[in-house]
């Protein structure tokens, strides 16, 4: 690669680009909850400078991991950027875009959190892939205290990186447990690290310090055709026990979503023990009993592929993240619940109650936005600011 083949082919990717604004696609019904669906282009919105030459730009491309972070925020990873000829993988930390009603039309990009390379030895000097990213809440193990923890699809394995400034704190391999990572995710709630076993279609968990815990069957689901595979397992996103989880879904200690890929698209729920708990197809196909599948827009003509998933608990809003092909069908759905706004005591969802979620909370009164009707009365006033401080004294969700 030179600096002057990357140049001529970013030149036309550094031109503005106005954000579009996310388009309704209606509602869907999973798990028992209705959804209202949005959907926007994640590879127009999510830019940033190449590190190699800050004159020119880089879109996020075929996104494999994302992660809830609170206040709007989420970390999204990719494998894909070589194809534009700079550095190969990134960890990128992006916002929702809201309008003045507070409705979310989009993403905009905040900061690189990790960046690296297997041919340039600035930049790590081997292949990460990011297939995955979470992070560790526990005060133990790999990333400790709040650091991340990426899937590695290269190195069939999990590494840390320091959140602050990307830094590399090492890892673990899956071994013979996981021999092919495709994502993770961290249950809070028993401090267990849980990984994609794509090629097994299996469901594989680790303690933080890299020991292999269990291994379980992920069996996947022939709705769409079953004269097809199986969909395969993609993306993942811890639930935690919360209210904002629908009810049909909800188990003590929290559950893990799945994201299964083209083959047969669909979504399924386990609980931490590894077993299935629903199944929901993401199929056209009356006959099969499947829900309206998500609509890629007329430009999209690949089958349904998502790669990611991430769950807001403060509202148990749903993202989920289609890997597409280059700059095609780079579709980033958010699925909102209609209804109930959850815990208004962890206004940021961020799994604690302190100041952190007051800020969140006035952030979005102010703009009317979110769920900052939390008296749930039509309006958003002083009335709701009284309602989250009860709440927020009391500490509690249910």
């Amino acid at each position: 690669m030179t600096a002057s083949r990357a140049r001529l082919l970013l030149l036309s990717l550094t031109l503005p680009v106005s954000a579009a604004a996310a388009t309704d696609i209606g509602h869907i019904t999973l798990f028992g909850q209705e959804y209202r669906v949005q959907r926007f282009d994640y590879s127009q919105d999510v830019r940033w400078p190449d590190p190699l030459d800050p004159r020119f730009n880089l879109n996020l491309i075929e996104c494999e991991g994302a992660h809830w972070l609170g206040n709007d925020r989420l970390l999204l990873s990719t494998d894909g950027l070589d194809s534009l000829l700079s550095l190969k993988n990134a960890v990128v930390e992006v916002r929702l875009r809201r309008d003045a009603d507070g409705d979310i039309q989009g993403l905009e990009y905040v900061r690189t959190v990790v960046i690296n390379d297997p041919s340039d030895v600035a930049y790590g000097g081997f292949d990460l892939s990011p297939c995955g990213v979470t992070i560790n809440t526990s005060t133990v193990g790999l990333a400790a205290n709040g650091d991340l923890l990426v899937g590695d699809s290269e190195a069939n394995g999990v590494r840390g990186y320091r959140r602050s400034d990307g830094f590399d704190l090492g890892g673990f391999s899956g071994g013979l447990a996981n021999y092919s990572f495709d994502d993770l995710a961290f249950a809070t709630s028993n401090g267990l690290i849980y990984t994609i076993n794509e090629d097994a279609s299996r469901l594989v968990t680790f303690r933080p310090t890299g020991e292999f815990v269990t291994s379980t069957d992920i069996p996947g689901f022939t709705a769409l055709n079953p004269l097809w595979i199986p969909g395969s397992p993609k993306g993942m996103a811890y639930l935690p026990d919360a209210n904002t989880v629908p009810a049909a879904i909800r188990r003590p200690g929290g559950v893990m979503l799945i994201t299964l890929d083209d083959n047969n698209p669909g979504l399924q729920v386990y609980d931490l023990a590894g077993n299935v708990i629903a199944t929901e197809p993401l199929s056209d196909n009356p006959a099969v009993g499947g829900n309206s599948l998500l609509d890629q827009g007329t430009d999209c003509g690949n089958p349904l592929q998502l790669e990611a998933a991430a769950f807001d608990p403060s509202t148990g809003t749903i993202f989920l993240i289609n890997e597409g092909s280059f700059f095609d069908c780079s579709g980033f759905y958010v699925l909102t619940p209609t209804g109930s706004c959850g815990c208004p005591a962890d206004y940021n969802g961020d799994g604690g109650v302190d100041g952190g979620d007051v800020e969140t909370f006035f952030t979005q009164w102010e703009a009317s936005a979110g769920c900052s009707d939390v008296n749930q009365d039509g309006g958003v006033d002083g009335g709701d600011v009284e309602a989250f401080f009860n709440r927020w004294e009391a500490g509690g969700c249910d």
